[in-house]
């Protein structure tokens, strides 16, 4: 059996996360429709470091990490909740609250560290794991900045899975021609997207999920699950816990 990669090939793709109560399977989508989804809310989550900033009394100024049950605790009012909430959103609910507190509440917000706000590049690229997303990033930006690929042995069809609202998805995207310097669209990528470069010429099932699947393995804790096979009779899982991927 062989597997080919090609620009217009519609990718059998399935993930399903969660050990339980998992989302149903999720086809594959154009690189069209998946560049033309709205972004995500960007808002703050546990682990997040977050700087406050007070204009006129600096002596307030805070650097915290925003705790497990999603707050952080500032001096006078104590603890507050940040996750969920977008900088301009928590800058707000503190210029209320501190202005019963002090004459003039100035405050800013800073987001020094956000852990969703990453990128997780895999694949036939010299330095696989997450690149930081501080601003907008493109798929040749993000493979970059995983130390560009093995040019010997990566296929311009790249891999972009997509994780949104419990669900995971994938499209794949040629970019054989960007790379020949011809004109082309950026592809903009969303916070915690995947982007997986795969061997050029994959010619066997077996191959591809040892190389290119199961050397993939981003620390999320939670399960991929990919058809395989004649009409997807088979399924590869991988377990993304911590434990080495297994076939299931």
């Amino acid at each position: 059996m062989r597997l080919f990669l090609k620009n217009k090939m519609v990718l059998s793709l399935w993930l399903v996360i969660g050990v339980m109560g998992c989302a149903g399977p999720q086809p594959a989508v154009t690189p069209q429709q998946l560049a033309a989804e709205p972004a995500r809310k960007d808002v703050f989550a546990a682990g997040d470091v977050v700087e406050i900033k007070f204009t006129y009394t600096p002596q307030f100024n805070e650097s915290q990490t925003i705790s497990p049950g999603g707050t952080i605790s500032l001096p006078l009012i104590g603890q507050i909740k940040a996750e969920g909430k977008t900088r301009e959103e928590l800058r707000q609910e503190l210029m209320k609250t501190y202005s019963e507190l002090l004459e003039q509440p100035e405050i800013m917000v800073l987001a020094r560290t956000q852990i969703k706000r990453r990128i997780y590049v895999g694949g036939q690229v010299n330095r696989p794991g997450f690149v930081e997303m501080p601003g907008d990033m493109s798929v040749l930006e993000a493979i970059i900045s995983a130390g560009w690929v093995d040019v010997k042995t990566a296929s311009p069809n790249i891999l972009i899975i997509r994780q949104k609202n419990g669900e995971s998805y994938g499209a794949v995207l040629n970019v054989a021609d960007a790379l020949g310097g011809k004109r082309t669209k950026a592809f903009y990528l969303h916070p915690q997207d995947i982007v997986y470069v795969p061997r050029s010429g994959i010619s066997k099932v077996n191959q591809w999920i040892d190389q290119y699947i199961n050397k993939m393995v981003p620390q999320f804790g939670f399960t991929y699950f990919y058809p395989i096979g004649p009409g997807g009779a088979g399924r590869l899982g991988i377990d993304t816990t911590g434990a080495r991927p297994r076939p299931y």
